[in-house]
């Protein structure tokens, strides 16, 4: 029913009770192949792009344990009893299943749904069909318009706002009953953002790969199946304390500040320029408006930064946080939704810093 990343995922029924699981089995010699590829990767990486030497790095160290399913096991029981108590009514998490899990087999509660990306496509079939075109045409010419700037990616919040008028108009007038409602994008992406804020700065062990493809939209029509925790990052309360301060430094745009948390939660840099920390501190863990990019593309600004303040060194844990506020971020704006990540964090690293001066 699905490929992993490194397994297959099969459906299967258990005879004892008839229950529908998911099944993940490893790939046979996916560990000795990736061992390779990683090397070969971190050699071009070292020669070639020296500056992303240490993040290459960090995705090796952590892809080690996604090879070991009992740590994914664990991993599913930690985000389990972390998330579902506060999000439960919005989100579910499989449950794993100890007699069928092993090193190389993963056995689990089987979500029913379909994958996000999808459930958006479906939903996007009765505006295609208008202008009569096909929902991959559709699509690309929303895609186009957002790269060429004839069209905007909203903010999160206004995209939740709308939907919810739209909602409250729908059972007043009666209107457009026959169709697939609409999804919330923007009150996904606000959600999504909140709960790794929550995993990162809070319970201290986050999903460092949440890209949608991890993300199912359930039959429900309203909840969200989130799955594939191989690759979760644990941290601990000394780094979520320095980075909680880097976050609200952030969200208050305050560049002293963001150049000085910088430096304490352990980024080594070789100048300490503030302009450099504080537009890349933002482009990793907020945003990328103008005033960070200043027109650059991505990697151009990742190699500005490079020569203007080259990175010597980075703590363990802060690029794999930055890597999940840039997936997200990238995603949301990949349907049309901007969104701040140290906006919706702030409010867990404020608490995180008030829990820690109150123990």
């Amino acid at each position: 029913i699905g490929t992993a990343s490194i397994g297959q995922v099969y459906k299967a029924r258990l005879k004892s009770s008839g229950e529908e699981v998911a099944i993940k089995v490893q790939v046979p010699n996916a560990e000795r192949m990736f061992r390779a590829d990683i090397t070969c990767l971190k050699m071009f990486t070292y020669m070639a792009i020296p500056w992303a030497f240490e993040q290459m790095k960090e995705i090796e160290k952590l892809f080690q344990t996604e090879f070991d399913y009992v740590e994914e096991f664990r991993n599913l029981e930690a985000m389990r009893a972390n998330l579902l108590p506060s999000w439960g009514h919005r989100i579910y998490i499989p449950r794993p299943i100890p007699e069928l899990s092993t090193r190389h087999v993963l056995g689990m509660e089987l979500l029913k749904g379909e994958k996000f990306i999808s459930a958006v496509r479906r939903r996007l079939k009765p505006l295609a069909d208008r202008e009569g075109k096909t929902v991959e045409e559709y699509e690309q010419e929303q895609v186009e318009a957002l790269r060429s700037g004839k069209k905007k990616a909203e903010k999160a919040s206004w995209l939740h706002w709308k939907m919810l008028m739209w909602r409250w108009s729908r059972r007043i007038f009666r209107f457009g009953s026959s169709e697939l409602e609409p999804i919330d994008v923007g009150g996904i992406f606000e959600m999504l953002m909140a709960i790794h804020g929550q995993q990162i700065l809070i319970d201290g062990c986050f999903n460092a790969d949440p890209h949608p493809g991890n993300i199912l939209l359930l039959e429900d029509g309203q909840t969200l199946g989130l799955i594939d925790f191989g690759q979760v990052m644990y941290l601990p309360q000394d780094f979520r304390l320095k980075l909680a301060r880097l976050i609200v430094a952030l969200a208050d745009r305050k560049p002293e500040e963001v150049a000085r948390y910088e430096s304490e939660i352990g980024v080594k840099r070789k100048y300490y320029k503030q302009d450099v920390q504080y537009r890349l501190c933002s482009f990793w863990l907020d945003r990328d408006d103008e005033d960070i990019t200043q027109g650059l593309n991505i990697f151009d600004l990742l190699v500005w930064g490079e020569s203007q303040d080259p990175v010597l060194s980075l703590p363990e844990g802060y690029y794999l946080a930055c890597r999940c506020s840039t997936t997200l971020r990238s995603t949301a704006l990949a349907f049309g939704v901007y969104i701040s990540s140290a906006a919706y964090w702030k409010p867990y690293a404020e608490e995180a810093l008030r829990r820690a001066t109150t123990t």
